[in-house]
């Protein structure tokens, strides 16, 4: 018995990816607001390997510090983290309602606001397949490929082609995906 509590006391200690433990421990030891602030928002950019409940806890921390901010990406970036939390609980709607007003904030052909489109677009595209409302999903996501090839941005590229295949899984079209 012992040793069976041992082995899952270990267990529950590895449960979380490095990733995520790494970003934890810099929140936890963060010894200023800002810098707090900045590694819960990383830390909640890896909200598909984060249970809900904790996302949520950290969305909300993230919502009290941004309030004080007038930096706009930094509300932006916690409106997108409130998104994540929404689209994890299956409230796509809420989800975006979150993004959109964004999205117009952050034209793709500003390197600087680059990466805020494509991850508010990426979310609303999310928000819909959470529904299965596919078509919609595949219509977003389509919008976006073109644009992040014409601005040779591989990494979006990536994801939205990744993004793209899912969608089509879920829809089972294995051909498509």
């Amino acid at each position: 018995f012992c040793t069976l509590l041992l082995f899952l006391w270990g267990l529950s200690a590895t449960a979380q990816t490095k990733k995520i433990d790494s970003l934890r421990n810099l929140v936890y030891s963060s010894t200023s607001k800002n810098a707090k602030l900045e590694q819960l928002l990383a830390l909640t950019e890896e909200y598909q390997s984060m249970h809900r409940d904790s996302l949520e806890s950290y969305t909300n921390e993230i919502s009290q510090l941004a309030s004080k901010s007038t930096d706009t990406r930094i509300k932006t970036r916690a409106a997108l983290a409130l998104s994540y939390t929404y689209t994890q609980w299956g409230w796509s709607d809420s989800a975006r309602l979150t993004v959109e007003p964004e999205i117009s904030k952050y034209p793709p052909s500003d390197p600087a606001a680059r990466d805020l489109y494509f991850k508010l677009q990426r979310v609303k595209a999310m928000s819909y397949g959470v529904k299965s409302n596919y078509e919609k999903a595949l219509e977003v996501l389509f919008e976006m490929l073109p644009i992040a090839e014409k601005y040779q941005d591989s990494i979006y590229i990536a994801l939205t082609s990744n993004t793209i295949g899912s969608v089509y899984m879920a829809m089972g079209k294995m051909p498509e995906a």
